[in-house]
């Protein structure tokens, strides 16, 4: 059954566009791997600060193998724009 990952991300003051440029460049990453549906970036509407990537996946593995593969040090930058460590679930 395909699973949805919701993932909410908060930045740093002032880092508003380099964390949305740095998720809307990770997307493609996403969309590349294995196992995945489909996925987008959003901004909330009322708070700069505040993100969130939808992924949809054929399983919960297939997302984990994505998030193991993904280039550590591109990983390191997009966490220094962070105010607090993402937070995040799967859905049915």
């Amino acid at each position: 059954m395909p699973i949805t990952r919701i993932t909410q991300f908060e930045c740093r003051p002032g880092q508003e566009e380099a964390m949305y440029n740095f998720l809307k460049n990770l997307l493609p990453y996403i969309e590349a791997s294995p196992g995945c549906l489909g996925c987008e970036a959003l901004r909330a509407q009322a708070e700069a600060t505040q993100f969130v990537i939808l992924e949809r996946w054929i399983n919960e593995g297939a997302h984990t193998t994505s998030v193991a593969n993904y280039p550590p040090d591109q990983m390191k930058a997009g966490m220094a724009l962070l105010a607090s460590p993402p937070k995040g679930g799967f859905f049915v």
